[in-house]
């Protein structure tokens, strides 16, 4: 419960943020959106962000670029070996078929011999 009231303490402020502003730092996309969304990626699965429709609409928003959708689905597939799809605003993983793993040769530096003078 405590969590929870915590939670809504955070949404509200994010939600008077958005209050006529589509992004949260300025009009622009920027690396606070994509931290912010990082977060908050999650939160569609739960009901905690029901009651605030500016923060639903923003991490839709957020969540459907295409950019972050191929990153997303990137790093789903080096993770774990499955890929990021979405259904009725609601974001899941799902695994991907089997496949051969590609090892990519490594070529470290050669370490230098100590030479004793």
């Amino acid at each position: 419960a405590t969590l929870v009231k915590e939670a809504s303490r955070w949404f509200d402020g994010l939600e008077r943020r958005l209050d006529e502003r589509e992004w949260i730092a300025c009009d622009d996309f920027t690396v606070a959106d994509i931290l912010l969304a990082t977060v908050l990626r999650a939160a569609p699965s739960t009901d905690l962000i029901e009651p605030y429709a500016r923060l639903k609409s923003y991490c839709a928003r957020a969540l459907v670029r295409p950019a972050w959708q191929r990153t997303l689905s990137l790093c789903a597939e080096r993770q774990v070996g499955t890929e990021l799809t979405s259904n009725e605003n609601k974001f899941r993983v799902e695994p991907l078929p089997a496949r051969k793993s590609r090892q990519i040769p490594i070529k470290l530096p050669r370490r230098r011999r100590q030479v004793d003078h």
